[in-house]
């Protein structure tokens, strides 16, 4: 029998919900489901809502599942903002979020003409050291040291770990 198990609230008005269905149908539960909210879906596997709730990428979902437990422990203020990485095959994206205020400081990515000049390619280890320094760059100019760093579920190591440690090197404490 499918269920469904609310997420934590976020901030007032705008909160992640995550959403188990194995064997019921979404439009079942769309009363139950406030219009600002987001739905991650899993479950769903060997039943008649195979195109609605069937995630093909078990990685990516149990990488959601990871950064939704870490951000129920880290919190980022204006002091000491949280440094949010997002990878993909292509590019590395990263961003400093006061998460009291709603508010993305900076942000910096692979695509920025500062660091792709530097890099052949975005999404390897050397861009992530180059994307490192420049964030670290970029954060001091916005006034900021200290940061915590939100891994976004990804696991230390590779490419998120060049860049951790570039950012280090650069002048980030963490």
């Amino acid at each position: 029998m499918g269920q469904i198990v609310w997420g934590p609230e976020r901030s007032e008005g705008s909160h992640i919900e995550i959403a188990s269905l194995c064997s019921h149908n979404l439009k079942d539960y769309t009363g139950l489901i406030p219009q600002n909210h987001f739905v991650i879906l899993w479950g769903a596997r060997n039943d008649s809502n195979k195109g609605i709730a069937n995630m093909k990428n078990i990685k990516e979902l149990s990488r959601i599942k990871r950064h939704m437990r870490l951000r129920k422990k880290i919190m980022g203020d204006k002091e000491r903002p949280r440094m949010s990485i997002h990878r993909s095959l292509t590019n590395l994206y990263v961003q400093f979020v006061d998460d009291l205020n709603q508010k993305t400081i900076c942000s910096v990515s692979t695509l920025d003409p500062k660091v792709k000049s530097a890099v052949k390619h975005g999404g390897n280890i050397k861009a992530a050291e180059a994307l490192g320094a420049q964030a670290a760059l970029m954060a001091k100019s916005k006034g900021i040291s200290k940061v915590v760093f939100d891994l976004g579920g990804y696991i230390y190591h590779g490419r998120i770990r060049a860049f951790a440690e570039a950012a280090r090197k650069n002048g980030l404490l963490f």
